[in-house]
């Protein structure tokens, strides 16, 4: 198909191109600015974990090698993460209930000793991050206190540093995808349109239906075409007889009912528009005439 005619349907329908293209960005533009790409405050909380001394030698800590067993301690730090009580105990102690909070909230261990948290905040939650922190703190020192308690070979925590930093993709990027997004919203709704309504969309479509018909692709309006050119071409035809398939053909051509045509003598010639004609009905004028007609093709 060429190039060209996958373009006709938007010059043939300028306006309505138009208005589901602005329509489409505007909906595009709204869906991922505060749906598919929110601002974000991104959370960032590190600690280090450092051996203190062991009370006694015996102990199974005191027996590992010290950079080891810190290891595995930061290991079993970030499997809080994955726990749905710690979550909820942040919840808890900062009064909100908070949606996908398991998405929201990760941890990982870093270089053996280090442990960062970060927590993911979208609207509405970005105005209660200080309430959210504070929450996290309290429920991360209790965990640790119980988890260190009575410890013959304890661990320390380095104080947690926090550190907050908002995360937007910036908004030129977004206009231009939403602008993308419309235009293609737009041309799919022109050929979803054409679809469902059952009209001709392309040339190509009547040549299937009728593949060995002479065909005049007129690229002006109805009313607004080149009338010498068409007397042309119908006048290479045998009795020719114009046959309208869509409503303005009757204002500007005489045109003959399909039933009224001496099918020994006359010629039908096919006034047909795009975006206006039925396929069905070319189909069913195809049972008819067959192959033996002409056909005029207006663009616009």
């Amino acid at each position: 198909m060429p190039l060209s005619e996958i373009f006709a349907p938007q010059r043939r329908q300028p306006v309505f191109f138009l208005l589901m293209f602005v329509l489409g960005s505007l909906l595009m533009f709204g869906f991922l600015k505060y749906v598919m790409l929110p601002e974000t405050q991104k959370i960032t909380i590190y600690s280090t974990v450092k051996p203190l001394k062991a009370e006694s030698s015996s102990d199974h800590f005191s027996t590992l090698d010290t950079a080891e067993t810190s290891m595995k301690i930061a290991e079993a730090i970030t499997g809080w993460a994955q726990n749905p009580v710690f979550r909820q105990q942040i919840q808890d102690k900062a009064g909100l209930k908070i949606k996908n909070f398991k998405r929201k909230l990760s941890a990982r261990k870093q270089n053996r000793l280090n442990v960062f948290w970060t927590l993911n905040l979208n609207p509405p939650y970005i105005q209660h991050q200080d309430k959210i922190i504070e929450a996290f703190t309290e429920v991360f020192s209790e965990n640790w206190s119980e988890f260190n308690k009575n410890n013959a070979a304890p661990f320390a925590l380095t104080p947690l540093q926090i550190y907050s930093e908002k995360r937007e993709i910036p908004i030129l990027y977004i206009i231009l995808a939403s602008l993308i997004a419309g235009k293609i919203l737009a041309f799919a709704s022109i050929y979803l349109k054409d679809l469902l309504n059952n009209k001709v969309s392309f040339s190509t479509q009547i040549k299937s239906v009728f593949p060995s018909s002479p065909m005049l692709m007129v690229p002006e309006e109805v009313g607004a075409h080149d009338e010498a050119l068409l007397e042309r071409f119908i006048s290479t035809f045998q009795s020719p007889r114009l046959v309208g398939t869509f409503p303005k053909a009757e204002k500007h051509f005489s045109v003959a009912p399909s039933d009224a045509l001496h099918e020994a003598i006359d010629t039908p010639i096919l006034l047909v528009r795009l975006g206006d004609t039925s396929l069905r009905e070319l189909t069913n004028l195809k049972a008819i005439f067959g192959d033996k007609l002409g056909l005029v093709v207006f663009e616009k």
